[in-house]
């Protein structure tokens, strides 16, 4: 049973409405000073305050910018700041600092400076979970010097932001920002009907996966050497749910059910395969249908841009509404099996309320946000990103160097920050 996201969504929701103001007086702060070569000029002064000396550090941050007409500006908007510092850390907060604001823009225009005040005044510790973190950080701020890679981040960022119920609260604008950031993912623009059924098929791949590790999960979930018939009662209320999520009809359902008397994995396997087969064939004929009638209508089509704009929706509202609630109680299942394993003394009930809260906080996490950027990065042509993808300094490696070398650091990361999450292991999996 998916997890109510209600309360949380609604809470969400309120949490936007409040940190607006904020953000909108950050950005006019942006626009009007310059906040990183102020932080970088006054850097013993904050790292004085932040160090515990709050009053002589104020004194004598006072003091040295008493005639600066951006220290007064700052000042002026202090509580703005103060209510982003006292939120950074929840996610409607990170969001609306991307989406909103010009502080990747910023950051980009300012590396240099950024990477200093980052290792000055955050990364303290030398251990290697503080390196890596650093390589990885410098790296990404490598990426924020290009302005198109910028705006492919920002759109990455913006919507993959929430790992689980993304969006939720605002259904109907993901589904928007989802088709426009998917459409500017294609590289080759589908100008013909092959495109089109490639787009679908590998939409349906998607889901068609989906479903068979729901397969494979209540199979796993039985004791060792279960017999038939128990791997069967556990297969058919499965296989129905998929099915319908299809859309395959109730009475398809009970046929093919019915039919089976004892139904093993692989033979599950078969008939969702065959069915994923049947309705992709029923769509790719619909759009051909579609086609037809509009060169009846108009002489010939000349732009495909409405067809994939359709195919992406669809699959924008299972993402939201099946994709995941199903991730997200993978992760809750994930998280108490490994917990039980390592001799926890909390009851399952305690596991899993824990999870569901960590679930809502996974996206701002940090293997999140390697994944989003290794995903621009892989989007964007070896000519635009030389200076990136090739090493600079030893101190400094590439992103996707720190990623393709040390990928099993960054899995074991995962693991102690979250668990040993299944699905995040499979997520990351191919980097090692």
């Amino acid at each position: 049973m998916a997890i109510d996201n209600t309360q949380i969504m609604q809470n969400r929701s309120d949490n936007f409405t409040e940190f607006k103001k904020p953000v909108y007086d950050f950005e006019d702060l942006l626009q009007k000073t310059n906040i990183l070569q102020f932080a970088h000029k006054n850097k013993k002064n904050i790292q004085e305050i932040t160090n515990g000396s709050y009053i002589w550090g104020t004194i004598k941050l006072i003091a040295k910018n008493l005639f600066s007409g951006d220290f007064w500006k700052i000042a002026f908007k202090a509580p703005s700041i103060y209510k982003i510092f006292q939120n950074y850390d929840k996610p409607e907060m990170q969001k609306l600092l991307v989406e909103e604001t010009s502080l990747l823009e910023q950051v980009g225009k300012n590396k240099e400076i950024t990477k200093e005040l980052l290792n000055d005044l955050v990364f303290t510790q030398d251990d290697e979970q503080t390196k890596l973190l650093k390589q990885v950080t410098g790296a990404t701020i490598d990426l924020l010097g290009d302005k198109d890679v910028r705006d492919k981040l920002k759109t990455e960022l913006v919507n993959n932001y929430f790992k689980f119920s993304l969006n939720s609260f605002d259904r109907e604008r993901f589904i928007d920002n989802f088709v426009e950031y998917e459409k500017s993912q294609i590289t080759d623009k589908i100008k013909d009907e092959e495109g089109l059924a490639k787009l679908l098929k590998a939409k349906s791949d998607i889901r068609l996966g989906d479903s068979n590790y729901n397969l494979q999960k209540v199979v796993k979930s039985l004791n060792a050497n279960p017999t038939g018939k128990q791997i069967s009662d556990k297969l058919k209320p499965q296989l129905r749910k998929e099915l319908e999520v299809l859309g395959v009809e109730t009475n398809t359902i009970d046929g093919l059910t019915h039919e089976a008397e004892t139904l093993s994995l692989q033979g599950a396997q078969k008939i969702l395969q065959d069915k994923y087969n049947e309705v992709l064939g029923q769509k790719i004929k619909g759009v051909h249908d579609r086609i037809i009638e509009d060169i009846r209508q108009n002489g010939a089509v000349t732009n495909f841009d409405s067809y994939v704009s359709d195919i992406l929706r669809e699959h924008a509202k299972y993402i939201v509404d099946v994709q995941e609630p199903l991730y997200q109680q993978n992760y809750i299942d994930d998280y108490v099996r490994f917990h039980q394993e390592n001799d926890s003394s909390k009851s399952v009930e305690e596991l899993e309320a824990e999870a569901i809260q960590n679930s809502y906080n996974i996206a701002p996490d940090y293997m999140r946000l390697t994944q989003n950027v290794l995903r621009v990065v892989d989007s964007l042509p070896d000519q635009d990103t030389t200076n990136i993808i090739e090493a600079v300094e030893a101190a400094n490696p590439n992103l996707k160097t720190v990623l393709r070398t040390r990928g099993k650091e960054l899995i074991n990361f995962a693991k102690d920050s979250i668990g040993d999450s299944g699905y995040y292991v499979r997520m990351m999996g191919w980097l090692k």
